[in-house]
């Protein structure tokens, strides 16, 4: 189950404004995989975020963003950092964004054979540029890409490869970094006469690790009356396994020395995704009013895997 998540905002000044999210989940049964069948490391799983970002207007045009966070569950801890530009051009018509970060994980991994090698780190650093454009009074596109840098402790370390020799599980090896590279594209079409808009989004998705990834998704939005809305949504995704994936038990794994990793997230499969939203505003103190309710459910399977997820909220702007 996953707890409410709490967002708080503050305008510190007419130009600054401060942003902090405070989600914490509760997963049970997070991995079915290898060595956490046995061990169950993820009977029981918390986890909670400090997520902070300060908006600081340096002109009519230009913003710059401060991040700044930490992350605990379990044996892990991390703490992140980044830096943003945001510039509005063409009487504010069309969007460029510029971001950086750094994260560090930190965590004490446990072997399958029970060893205990103490704490060891993760780091990611990753940038992005971004752009949108209006394109009419009812039409908006946007485009972005990523790069992610990854290096230390890459494998799950809790998770274990079966090995054909007297039914044993030996580690996950993995290399001691990974390159991302991530393109995206999508647009949005309001159309008056019905009070509907339509959103559609494409995403392609490649690392050194060979993996190959496509997702498509779709939303529509369809106001009701003058105070609430429905979302309905569908998302496609289709990835190729990394090509170190060990899919059945091989003999001589452990002695072999070579990458290996039987963890679902990293084989070859398909997902769907759908989800619907209703909001209700509770009053229209503006455009879209000052408060308002929302409840939320999705449906995500892949093979071997189901997840529903029912979400409530509320939220109010001062």
């Amino acid at each position: 189950m996953a707890l409410p998540k709490a967002r708080i905002g503050i305008r510190h000044t007419d130009r600054v404004r401060h942003v902090i999210d405070l989600p914490v989940d509760i997963v049970t049964s997070a991995s079915a995989d290898a060595l956490d069948a046995v061990s169950s490391a993820s009977l029981w799983t918390e986890a909670a975020t400090v997520d902070g970002r300060t908006y600081i207007d340096v002109s009519d045009d230009d913003r710059l963003e401060v991040q700044w966070g930490m992350h605990l569950e379990e044996v892990m801890k991390g703490g992140f950092g980044g830096l943003g530009y945001r510039r509005e051009l063409a009487n504010d018509n069309a969007v460029i964004e510029v971001r950086g970060g750094l994260i560090i994980d930190m965590f004490d991994p446990i072997t399958p054979q029970g060893f205990d090698y103490g704490y060891v780190r993760r780091r990611t650093a990753h940038g992005s540029v971004a752009a949108s454009q209006i394109l009419s009074p009812t039409t908006w596109i946007d485009g972005s890409y990523g790069l992610t840098y990854q290096w230390g402790v890459l494998a799950t370390t809790w998770n274990g490869t079966p090995d054909a020799n007297g039914g044993l599980y030996t580690e996950e090896l993995f290399p001691d970094s990974r390159l991302r590279h991530a393109l995206s594209g999508g647009i949005a079409q309001f159309i008056p006469a019905t009070r509907s808009a339509l959103r559609g989004r494409y995403r392609f998705y490649a690392d050194d690790f060979d993996v190959q990834a496509h997702t498509v998704s779709g939303e529509w939005l369809q106001w009701m009356g003058s105070r609430a809305y429905v979302r309905l949504g569908y998302r496609f995704h289709r990835q190729s396994a990394v090509d170190f994936f060990v899919g059945e038990p091989s003999v001589g794994l452990y002695e072999s020395g070579a990458r290996r990793t039987s963890d679902s997230d990293l084989a070859a499969f398909d997902a769907h995704e759908w989800s619907t939203q209703l909001v209700f505003f509770l009053n229209r103190n503006g455009p879209r009013g000052t408060e308002s309710l929302n409840l939320s459910f999705s449906r995500y399977t892949r093979p071997y895997f189901e997840l529903h997820r029912i979400g409530m909220g509320y939220s109010r702007t001062f």
